[in-house]
């Protein structure tokens, strides 16, 4: 039995490169709390380190093997190095068909990575989704979140938040500052002020949340919007 360790190869983003990403499909006003994530993103949790990894660089699991998956991860690695771009998406897409069990995580990952790099979100979309269905439950709510991410980029915005949604809800809690920061975006995004602001509300009680005065902002703006005629004239005459 051996342990196949990951290849480090050439990032196309930058530290922070998955919050830029998602700054690029977000309203101005939401970049400031973005930009504070970002600076804060290895002291949000170890999870989300692992997830910004597989944006930026080369990541695949580290698995106990048998001879087969040996020579799986090394056609693996042959893929990576010869094939790139939308060639590279195909190639991983093909392969996973006939790969070993043990070394499919590391295809979705690699497939999610090449996608988003390409700017394919339908294709990083499908590959995050089946990273999750084989995931085991310290990956599987990264995998959820690079789902609903590249959904966002493709203005699905309603669907995203479903995802979150229950994301949130099983999340660990290391977790909670940037599931419940992204929930609160797209929530905005998708019309859906109440859950937006719940969201928000939600991100006061995390502890070590940037950006406070930010997310008080965004809470007072939220709650002019989900005020009905009736509220504002009972909050205006108490």
């Amino acid at each position: 039995m051996s342990t196949k360790k990951p290849t480090s190869g050439p990032a196309s983003h930058t530290d922070g490169g998955f919050l830029n990403a998602v700054a690029e499909e977000t309203h101005e006003e939401l970049h400031p709390l973005l930009t504070a994530l970002g600076r804060n993103w290895k002291q949000l949790a170890f999870g989300i380190t692992l997830l910004l990894a597989v944006v930026i660089g080369r990541s695949i699991y580290l698995n106990h093997v048998d001879s087969v998956a040996t020579q799986a991860n090394q056609d693996l690695q042959t893929i990576l190095t010869d094939k790139s771009g939308s060639d590279l998406i195909t190639a991983l897409n093909d392969f996973a068909k006939t790969a070993p069990d043990s070394v499919k995580p590391s295809i979705y990952l690699e497939t999610a990575k090449a996608a988003q790099d390409s700017g394919d979100f339908a294709a990083a979309q499908a590959a995050w989704k089946n990273l999750a269905s084989v995931a085991d439950s310290d990956i599987k709510p990264l995998a959820l979140l690079g789902e609903a991410d590249a959904m966002a980029h493709q203005k699905q915005f309603s669907e995203a938040v479903t995802v979150l949604e229950a994301l949130q809800k099983s999340a660990p809690k290391a977790m909670e500052p940037v599931v419940a920061s992204r929930l609160a975006t797209v929530a905005e995004q998708a019309g859906n002020y109440e859950m937006a602001l719940a969201s928000y509300e939600k991100m006061k009680t995390i502890a070590n949340m940037p950006l406070m005065e930010f997310i008080d902002f965004k809470i007072e703006q939220l709650k002019s919007r989900t005020e009905t005629p009736d509220n504002a004239k009972e909050a205006a005459s108490s």
